[in-house]
């Protein structure tokens, strides 16, 4: 089932109020005072905290697999050690993330 839910306003707000749909961000990843959002297109940094932009998207399609990384759940495609593929991309599993990956993603 595909989202058609659009992001938060605040989401981008640096970004010109740019909006897209959930299913087009593949993974966030933490870059200190921002986050870098990988979308299927594009790539975008944006001025918020990892914690921040969580609660921002949708737990049912989005988790945390590492201090640095949120995946969208829907966009993995496999598990290869401590890593999972999106895309074209190896995004890591924390080691105190992995049971949880595990158990959504299994």
């Amino acid at each position: 089932m595909k989202s058609t839910r659009k992001l938060l306003q605040p989401f981008f707000q640096s970004l010109k109020n740019i909006e897209t749909s959930f299913d087009k961000v593949l993974y966030c990843e933490a870059l200190g005072d921002y986050v870098k959002v990988h979308l299927t297109n594009k790539t975008f940094i944006i001025t918020t905290t990892m914690k921040g932009i969580l609660a921002d998207l949708p737990s049912d399609q989005f988790m945390r697999t590492h201090k640095s990384y949120i995946i969208n759940k829907t966009k993995f495609e496999y598990i290869e050690g401590n890593q999972i593929k999106i895309d074209k991309h190896m995004v890591s599993i924390g080691q105190s993330y992995r049971e949880e990956v595990f158990r959504q993603l299994s």
